[in-house]
């Protein structure tokens, strides 16, 4: 029990308090309680962590229902799979689950689930370093249950899987096995590499849904350093898998490095920084490879967007390097038709200084400018109503934008301006 009771003192004290508090209430439950996953895991490394996953021999709803009044926490529950969880006030987390097993009637296929004990929960784990629990009941406090071997494995830093077709199984490990090898500085063990290759060789990929593909892409940008995942999930020949034109290549390498920066330095939320990842994996494809995989993954209607108007933003910016457009505005009238994603995108990951400049003033800025003038001040101008409005109104817009129209009078008199410059055009008789 030594190395589990050190394990546990590792924790951060609120988290080590409520975890106590849960053991208590498992033995006053006749509730059989353990630590597990990647919060065992990181418990036996020293590595720090806030959150944590519960795994109770019984009723994990019911225990999560109780356990929630007693630390004072919300609770959501997920009656299909018997998981809850409980989020505090602080925004850690900590998941319930009951022990339960698992059986694939299918290669890739989501799994029947019965309740079971915490052996036959540890076995249909990933990874050995994640089948690990400690006892959290009194009698039993820090006892660690590891009957594959996960401790050895984390002190020799490999990442092995627990039987020969767990990646057949579920192929998402596949992206969970880089994740963690990558993550924890660790390695494929032998023989786990060797059954990683054959599960890509014989198309296992192809049989995950483009959602599940999505939920597993997540996960990698997710990731503290997303780089060195996305670097490895290519050499490995996973994302070639996803789609064949996808690659790491040094120009994704490099925008996945800009991009975790720039994370970092603006705070960037998780779903803006999923869509820049999708587009940093985009970004060397052609339109219609671009289109072709959008197909292949089905993602939500914003990240779509954000991937059909990928190329036309590129076009746009190579028209900046060539000097085609040169003003805020003429850049304006392109962008504001395309998802502000894009913007964004180039903004932070470009080469080229000026177009760095003109995507960040777009997104930042002159996206957001508005006029004080609309259609009734164009009425009360004396101008006729008609789709004019519309030409007037944007070309004031453009002015504002460049610099020329300064205040609410300006634009009046830019309106009133292009107005008989349209007026002119207008009924010019044919010569």
């Amino acid at each position: 029990m030594k190395i589990g009771v050190q394990a546990l003192q590792t924790l951060p004290g609120v988290l080590l308090h409520r975890l106590k508090q849960a053991g208590e209430l498992a033995d006053r439950s006749e509730t059989v309680l353990y630590l597990v996953g990647g919060a065992a895991r990181d418990a036996l490394s020293g590595i720090a962590t806030t959150d944590a996953d519960l795994m109770v021999e019984g009723d994990g709803i019911a225990f999560a229902k109780r356990l929630t009044v007693l630390l004072n926490a919300t609770c959501r529950s997920h009656l299909r799979f018997g998981t809850a969880t409980l989020t505090f006030a602080d925004g850690s987390k900590i998941d319930v689950a009951m022990a339960r097993s698992e059986q694939y009637l299918a290669p890739a296929a989501l799994p029947v689930v019965q309740p079971g004990l915490v052996k036959a929960d540890l076995f249909r784990r990933d990874f050995t370093v994640n089948a690990i629990a400690i006892c959290l009941n009194a009698k039993r406090y820090g006892l660690v249950v590891d009957p594959h071997g996960g401790i050895k494995d984390l002190q020799t830093g490999v990442i092995r899987i627990l039987h020969d077709r767990s990646f057949i199984d579920d192929p998402t490990r596949l992206f969970r096995a880089v994740r963690f090898e990558q993550r924890l500085g660790f390695r494929l063990e032998r023989h786990t590499a060797q059954l990683f290759r054959e599960a890509i060789a014989q198309g296992m990929i192809d049989r995950l849904s483009g959602h599940r593909v999505l939920e597993q892409l997540r996960t990698v940008f997710a990731e503290k350093y997303p780089c060195q995942v996305i670097e490895r999930l290519g050499a490995l020949g996973v994302l070639r898998a996803v789609y064949p034109a996808l690659d790491a290549g040094e120009l994704v390498s490099r925008i996945f490095e800009r991009l975790s920066t720039k994370r970092q330095e603006m705070a960037l939320d998780s779903e803006t920084f999923f869509v820049l990842g999708l587009l940093g994996l985009a970004v060397p494809l052609s339109a219609k490879t671009v289109q072709k995989l959008t197909e292949r993954l089905h993602p939500d209607r914003r990240t779509v967007e954000a991937l059909k108007n990928l190329p036309d933003m590129k076009t746009l910016t190579e028209g900046v390097v060539a000097d085609r457009i040169t003003t805020r505005a003429g850049f304006f009238e392109h962008a504001r038709r395309l998802s502000p994603d894009t913007g964004l995108f180039f903004a932070l990951t470009s080469d080229h200084p000026v177009v760095r400049t003109c995507c960040e003033t777009y997104y930042f800025t002159d996206r957001h400018v508005r006029l004080s003038i609309d259609g009734n001040t164009l009425s009360e101008l004396g101008i006729p109503e008609g789709p004019v409005y519309g030409r007037i109104l944007d070309s004031v817009l453009a002015a504002k934008i460049d610099g020329v129209v300064l205040s609410a009078d300006d634009e009046r008199h830019r309106a009133l301006t292009v107005w008989k410059t349209l007026e002119t055009r207008i009924i010019a008789p044919d010569i």
